[in-house]
């Protein structure tokens, strides 16, 4: 049943008291798991290393949004490495590169190109 009655919060658990805190819907994410195995201030990003994407060496501070650049590009699409959960995320722990939290880091330098259109080397 629909209502305009405010919300009565004062029996629910868990709720934060201060609703003016932002709320963080990363929290016990995948993201948040991977970045556990890092000591603190530090964090993985996501790169795109197939030389054959328009978003090649683009790179993404959260795995799912890395994993929606899978399932969004043609590119990758094409790939069978990306058709099942165990490709992606094996794909997605080759091509993660660890960075400080806030991402200030320089970004590192994309990898010259073989002779077969591979990138090479930091894959």
């Amino acid at each position: 049943m629909l209502t305009t009655e405010p919300l009565d919060i004062a029996d629910i658990v868990g709720v934060p008291v201060d609703l003016a805190t932002p709320f963080d819907y990363l929290t016990n994410s995948d993201t948040d798991a991977d970045n556990a195995e890092l000591r603190s201030a530090r964090r993985w990003a996501w790169y795109c290393k197939d030389p054959a994407c328009p978003k090649y060496w683009s790179s993404w501070s959260c795995k799912s949004n890395f994993w929606l650049h899978l399932y969004e590009t043609d590119v990758h699409r094409a790939d069978v490495r990306t058709h099942t959960r165990v490709g992606r995320r094996e794909l997605a722990k080759e091509w993660r590169v660890e960075t400080d939290w806030g991402m200030e880091e320089p970004k590192q330098p994309k990898p010259t190109l073989g002779q077969n259109g591979i990138a090479s080397g930091n894959e």
